[in-house]
């Protein structure tokens, strides 16, 4: 459940939190497409498992730390906004999950779906990478961000 156990920062461990993620949903995809419904709803529920707990990680770790270190409120600034993003991939997730509840899902729907989902990510995860996680590393005490890092290598 660990993603990148020697990183560092707070850019190191979620990127490569981030890369992992996208690699099951381009996994899940394949399986989808070559009609292996058992292999992708596995996949697909690992992906979700996975988002779910990056999810949790900001906003129940980054980013109060990132609040604390900046003074900006809990619904303003970059926090604001990952937060009501959060809400969305968290609506698409679960539309995705209704339709391996079901039997096989619709390739097409899936795709569909899961494009939607894609782009949303890859928006979302680039403001991150580029805003979020480089001024939490910069701006967090050494010692706060090796106990952050820490912390968040531990969520379960």
């Amino acid at each position: 459940m660990t993603t990148e156990t020697s990183a560092q920062t707070v850019t190191d461990y979620l990127m490569n939190d981030h890369r992992r993620l996208d690699g099951l949903m381009e996994t899940c995809r394949d399986l989808v497409e070559a009609a292996d419904v058992k292999g992708a709803a596995a996949t697909y529920a690992e992906f979700r498992r996975g988002l779910m707990r990056h999810i949790k990680i900001e906003e129940g770790l980054l980013f109060p730390e990132f609040e604390a270190a900046t003074g900006l409120a809990r619904n303003s600034g970059p926090t604001g906004v990952m937060r009501f993003e959060h809400a969305e991939i968290i609506r698409l997730l679960d539309l995705i999950k209704e339709l391996f509840d079901g039997a096989a899902p619709a390739a097409t729907e899936f795709d569909s779906l899961r494009s939607t989902l894609v782009a949303l990510l890859h928006e979302h995860n680039g403001k991150e990478e580029r805003i979020l996680y480089p001024m939490t590393d910069r701006m967090v005490a050494p010692a706060l961000l090796r106990d952050l890092v820490s912390k968040m290598k531990a969520f379960e």
